[in-house]
């Protein structure tokens, strides 16, 4: 486009010499003689490979020198030799998808598509066989919504030149990119515009491009290439990317459409497979690079990668941003308008364009989707600014001066940088810039079109000019792109971190190359005003007017905080002060090594700039104390003395009070501790400094500074100790000063002092806990303290005791030493309580009814507390126990006499044992043995109450109808439960005159009423039928249900199952026989196996959560039931009566439940869907723990399980039947 005609043929002649093996131009003014028919023969021979057929041109004058005879050609390789030639040197992988973007953007599209098919789509239904195997899938499909120019078809057809070369609106110039996509297939297929193009250089050299017009597909290809196309892209349906039948039908498809389909077997061109897994992974490859791929170029605004037509895996998208789209369609493409506007002339002005640009990224497959925003400079160097040697090496055309670069606007720690030379190079594991911008240029690339071609380490000789225009176009170029980034943030008045992050860390850019980037790059930006200040305007300044946040190096080894202290102390004072990223820090600590900008300096921070700023201004005096102590450690560390000695730098524990280095009036340097000590002298202490500062100062040797010592300890605290200023101290203030003076004191080199401050308030004591505390005087005080140093403690209770009867007490963590604990205060004993009260009650012994009137639980809680006296010392004072028996102290056992509580001087004694289950209320004042506190009312001599003597009283209270009729039945029903072979007989005579027993018609009778012992009359006689095979009712006498088996013995009733066995055993009773084919024992020992004792207790509770249980009960029943082994349906049941585990839920058995329980494994609750039992196994559990489980319904059945029985008729159900009980009135 730039070339002269000169130009043009020096570069035709280069092409020749650097490219042996292309094939020659075929030109009639000089290749040929006049004759056309010859030509023509020729022409053709050359095509077709007939290279020896070419030479053998027709002798003009076979004597003349000029005569052809003396002359040969090269012999050439026919076309696929060329074509492997050029996939050795031009790599596989995803830059084979690259170089079909490229082809779309050359020829103006704005949109492309990549398709995988991963299976065939044409299939074995009788096409002609030459298409069905050139088109069969798996295939790669690409798509542009461009259409291709007549110098695309030839392009396209064309091995080792480009038509694109010479133009400079190109992106793609160097002949080789299309041929790439032989790596993967062997026939690829054109499509666009009028026309269809399928390329197989296995073929003969003229046939290896087959032109077919969409015309002659319905004609001349009617039977043959057209049914495989109509198949290949579903053209009976919606057709592909647009191609469909109404294509054909026009006569025109609008875009182009590439069908590659996969190499499935070894061919003549290349021996690799292309299998649709790896072309997947070369598309994942591709997908990596197309989040970027956009950025420079100017036409494609979309990228989508398809699988199989319907499914859209990815789509990148590039948009406007904070313009109007169409603003930004210019944008993009004004470069390229204002060069074809200048036609073959080299711009004079360098064009240049900014604009942001959106870039979304759109993973469909897993529904992720993310925006970046760059800000894009493109930039066209023209030849006023341009150095010679650049020039000359743009001016023919072969380089252009065209570059770029991208900035994301937003943070991103995954950022890493691309080259591009306007398609992104292809990725690798580190950035090859490390800058923090892409950067587009035409930069020459070496063979692979990987990298950027470049010198290597030791090269000698004369720079190649490839390598020459590469270093110039980053050196020169690339800077003035850079640079005119920087100042558009500026001007858009950008965040100042967005600007700093722009500018490249001088620190990372390792590579030579790209190392030439820098210099002109920092030196034209710094001096722009680029540096934002901390001022309250935010101005921004340059390099020459900025005050830096770094400390020149001397000083950099300060502590953090201190630098942090001084660098605010900067901005107090409204100074140019900059803060820089780290990175920047970086390139202004090492400036002198680099020589940006060789006639500036950078300021930075010292501590001869800071003293100045503070004597010209007293505006540091409002500081905090701990930044003053940090400036004045900077100071002591690093400047001169004369440059800060007059400044009030000292700042003592009053903030509002600060000395100069040679103020008169005193200073002392303690710990914070040791400052602790004195409140209110804060303006004669200094304690926040380090020893390393205090060692220093005191070696100044200015003003009147000293070091505290224990010595100054009795006068300071006497001062800070008097009322007015000890009135001043909060309560929390007050606690922390007794423990930190108690602290001090209890130090072996100060115990000495104490006897020094015996009239000094240091005791903190309190009336309780509400109150606020006051101080005392340490040797006047009668104190009891809250806790000792073997941190006992009194509680709530007690200590409220102590205040009622005027004990002053101390709080727990302002303990004293022991040697100041024994001499001035009581500690918090069981023995010491014991021996203040005492003493209290004998000063005054109002305090006994003082302590009466307390709360309940507090004289409860007191009870317990002094009855663990016992457990502790062997004897409690006579006296003491005196006034104990006078205190209220105690709770009776029966709460209906009254829930008062008592001393002990006014009850009957101790309640016996078991008296919770004593049902009715009785009026003797007994103390709750229970009680926790019960120990001292033993020791105050307080004797338990017998059990027989309450009983007794009691009987003669219901025979005296003391009692309503419902507590008379609770206490028979009680003396009838506890009524065994010691119950005195007195007692037993009382209760035979109760009338507790109710006969058949509802009367409570005595039992004197109902049977006479004398007579050995059984009781009267009643019937119930029961379910025999007997025509007629058996007559049986049955008990009152609430006479126990026991009692009943003892009045000779037999029970009804030892009757019937003495009858006649079981064999009379009804039953049912049961059992299984399989044994049983074999059966179950089986499930046995497979369950664990675990399950137990989760199967029963499912079981009664089935039948509709609302609750579950479990009792471990440890009796061995010695008295229970006759009278039993069986003999061999004796060894059952032992202890036992019982289930107990409130669900009913129902029939079907006794008959679904006997099935084992049986599973008849699998079709249940609202029970959780499926399997039938569950109740086989139980048989882990016992041999013979039985089941008792209500009122009903009782089943026994008995897998041990010899027969299985032993394994049985007996069903009773009986109704409630009566009894009738003795005739």
């Amino acid at each position: 486009m730039f070339r002269s005609e000169a130009g043009a043929k020096h570069l035709r002649a280069k092409q020749n010499r650097c490219e042996p093996s292309r094939i020659p131009i075929i030109d009639d003014a000089y290749c040929f003689p006049k004759n056309a028919t010859w030509r023509k023969t020729n022409k053709r021979n050359l095509e077709k490979g007939n290279v020896e057929s070419v030479n053998k041109v027709p002798r003009l004058d076979d004597d003349s020198e000029n005569s052809d005879n003396d002359y040969q050609g090269l012999d050439e390789p026919p076309i696929r030799q060329k074509l492997i030639n050029i996939l050795r040197q031009y790599p596989d992988g995803p830059q084979i998808i690259r170089e079909l973007v490229q082809n779309a953007e050359d020829a103006d599209a704005s949109e492309f598509k990549v398709m995988l098919y991963t299976e065939d789509n044409v299939g074995e239904r009788g096409y002609n066989l030459k298409y069905q195997k050139m088109f069969m899938g798996p295939a790669l499909c690409a798509f542009n919504d461009s259409v291709f120019k007549e110098r695309d078809w030839k392009g396209i057809k064309s091995i080792y030149t480009s038509v694109k070369e010479t133009d400079a609106l190109k992106i793609g110039r160097f002949g080789l990119g299309f041929k790439s996509v032989f790596h993967l297939t062997d026939t690829p297929l054109i499509l666009s515009g009028d026309k269809l193009l399928i390329i197989n250089p296995t073929e003969e050299s003229h046939r290896v491009c087959h032109n077919v017009t969409l015309t002659q597909l319905t004609s001349k290809y009617e039977k043959t290439l057209w049914p495989v196309l109509k198949q290949v892209f579903k053209m009976d349906g919606k057709g592909t990317f647009g191609f469909d039948r109404s294509s054909v039908e026009k006569k025109y498809y609008k875009g182009t459409l590439f069908w590659f389909p996969l190499r499935r077997a070894p061919s003549s061109l290349l021996d690799k497979v292309y299998s649709p897994q790896r072309m997947k992974e070369l598309m994942v490859s591709f997908r990596k690079e197309a989040d970027t791929i956009l950025l420079f170029l100017q036409n494609i605004d979309t990228i989508t990668i398809i699988e199989n037509q319907s499914q859209v895996l990815y789509e990148v998208t590039v948009k406007n941003y904070g313009t109007t789209q169409q603003e930004f369609l210019k944008c993009r493409k004004q470069i390229n308008d204002r060069l074809k506007k200048l036609g073959t002339k080299f711009p004079e002005e360098s064009i240049s364009v900014t604009y942001n640009a959106q870039l979304v990224t759109h993973n469909v497959k897993e529904k992720q989707k993310k925006s970046t925003t760059y800000k894009i400079v493109n930039y066209h160097q023209g030849k006023k600014e341009m150095l010679s040697t650049l020039w000359d090496l743009s001016k023919d055309g072969e380089n252009v001066p065209r570059v770029g670069v991208a900035y994301p606007m937003q943070l991103d720690k995954t950022f890493v940088a691309h080259v591009f030379c306007f398609l992104p190079l292809p990725l690798t594991s580190t950035s090859l810039t490390n800058l923090p911008v892409h950067v587009n240029g035409f930069f020459n690339l070496d063979p692979s079109r990987d990298h950027v071609m470049q010198a290597t380490e030791g090269q000698v000789g004369e720079k190649d000019k490839n390598i020459q225009w590469n270093e110039l176009l980053i050196q020169e170029v690339i800077p003035k792109a850079y640079v005119k980034l920087i100042e558009d943030l500026l001007t858009k008045g950008t965040n100042a971190e967005i600007i700093y992050r722009c500018l490249p860390d001088i620190e990372k850019v390792q590579s030579d190359l790209w190392k030439r980037l820098l210099p002109p790059v920092l030196r034209m930006a710094l001096q722009m005003n680029i540096f934002q200040t901390e001022k309250a305007q935010k101005t921004w300044v340059n390099i020459e007017n900025a005050v830096f946040n770094v400390f020149v190096e001397e000083e950099r080894m300060a502590d953090q905080e201190i630098k942090n202290t001084v660098i605010g102390l900067i901005k107090d004072y409204n100074k140019n002060l900059v803060m820089l990223p780290e990175h920047l820090k970086t390139l202004v600590m090492s400036w002198p090594k680099y020589n940006i900008i060789s006639s500036v300096c950078p300021t930075l921070i010292n501590s001869e700039y800071i003293a100045s700023l503070m004597n010209n201004d007293s505006l540091y005096r409002k500081m905090c104390r701990k930044n003053k102590i940090q400036l004045l450690d900077y100071f002591l560390t690093y400047a001169e003395l004369e440059s800060y000695k007059k400044l009030k730098l000292i700042p003592t524990n009053d903030e509002s009070f600060f000395l100069s280095l040679t103020s008169d009036d005193p200073i002392y340097l303690c710990s914070e501790e040791e400052a602790f000590l004195f409140p209110n002298l804060e303006r004669q202490l200094l304690c926040d400094l380090s020893d390393e500062m205090k060692r220093r100062l005191l070696e100044l040797r200015c003003g009147n500074t000293k070091n505290w010592s224990p010595e100054h300890f009795v006068p300071l605290l006497r001062q800070s100790t008097d009322v007015e200023k000890s009135s001043k101290l909060d309560l929390e203030a007050k606690k922390k000063w007794i423990k930190k003076v108690w602290t001090f004191l209890s130090e072996t080199e100060n115990k000495h002092l104490i006897e020094q401050i015996e009239s000094c308030p240091v005791l903190l004591a309190k009336e309780d806990i509400k109150t606020s505390p006051s101080l005392h005087v340490l040797k006047k005080n009668h104190i009891l303290t809250k806790t000792s140093h073997k941190q006992q403690s009194l509680t709530g209770e007690v200590k409220e005791v102590l205040k009622c009867c005027g004990v002053k007490l101390l709080e727990k963590t302002f303990f004293l030493p022991d040697f100041v604990m024994a001499k001035y205060v009581a500690q918090p004993t069981v023995k010491d309580v014991c021996m203040v009260l005492e003493k209290t009650f004998q000063e005054n012994p109002s305090n006994i009814i003082k302590l009466n009137n307390l709360p309940a639980s507090v004289r409860k809680e007191f009870a317990i507390f002094i009855g663990e006296y016992r457990s502790h010392y062997d004897k409690m004072s006579e006296v003491f126990k005196k006034w104990l028996r006078k205190l209220k102290l105690f709770p009776l056992s029966n709460a209906y006499v009254s829930s008062s509580l008592y001393a002990v001087e006014n009850v009957a004694g101790i309640a016996p044992r078991h008296m919770k289950e004593f049902p009715v209320r009785y009026n003797v004042l007994l103390l709750d043995r229970d009680f926790k506190g019960i120990s001292l009312a033993r020791e105050l001599g307080c004797q338990e109450f017998l059990k027989q003597i309450l009983i007794k009283e009691t009987l003669q209270r219901v025979r005296d109808n003391k009692y309503e009729s419902n507590e008379v039945t609770l206490f028979m029903k009680y003396f009838m439960d506890n009524l065994n072979d010691g119950t005195p007989a007195e007692q037993i005579e009382i209760a035979s005159k109760v009338p507790f027993i109710e006969n058949g018609v509802g009367k409570l009778k005595a039992p004197s009423d109902l049977f006479d012992r004398s007579k050995d009359e059984k009781c009267s006689e009643f019937y119930e039928d029961m379910d025999t095979e007997e025509e007629e009712a058996v007559k049986l006498h049955f008990v009152h249900e609430n006479i126990r088996v026991d009692i009943a013995e003892c009045f000779g009733v037999p029970s009804l199952t030892r009757r019937e066995m003495e009858n006649g055993g079981i064999e009379d009773l009804e039953y049912e026989q049961w059992g299984q084919q399989e044994s049983l024992t074999t059966r179950i020992k089986n499930i046995l196996k497979d369950y664990s004792d675990g399950p137990l207790f989760k199967e029963m509770l499912q079981n009664a959560d089935d039948a509709g249980a609302t609750c579950m009960k479990i009792l471990f029943d440890e009796r061995k039931n010695e008295d229970a082994r006759t009278g039993l349906i069986d003999k061999g049941m004796e060894e059952c009566q032992g202890p036992a585990l019982w289930f107990y839920n409130d669900a009913k058995f129902k029939e079907k439940d006794f008959k679904n329980i006997i099935k084992l494994g049986g599973g008849t609750k699998g079709t249940e869907h609202t029970k959780i039992g499926k399997f039938g196994l569950g109740f086989c559990s139980v048989y882990s723990v016992t041999d013979v489980p039985s089941i008792k319904r209500m009122n009903m059945k009782e089943l026994f399980f008995d897998y041990l029985c010899a027969q299985p008729i032993k394994r049985q159900r007996i069903q009773m039947g009986y109704q409630q009980n009566s009894i009738t009135e003795k005739k």
